[in-house]
């Protein structure tokens, strides 16, 4: 398998949709990256209150 850890290294992600492969993504870009998570299903915002979702708003604030 492919190690693409030092291109995806020191970079900005937003994952849109935080189901399962929004996490599987989470866990494998979290170190050394800012991750932003964005969900519009309020059901998954309530489940995953451990993780930092963002609001749409800050979406459109932030630059990648």
């Amino acid at each position: 398998m492919l190690d693409l850890r030092n291109k995806f290294k020191s970079k900005k992600f937003l994952i849109y949709g935080f189901g399962k492969s929004g996490k599987s993504a989470y866990n494998y870009l979290v170190k050394n990256n800012k991750i932003l998570n964005f969900d519009e299903n309020q059901k998954v915002i309530k489940k995953n209150k451990n993780y930092k979702l963002i609001s749409k708003s800050k979406v459109y604030d932030e630059e990648f």
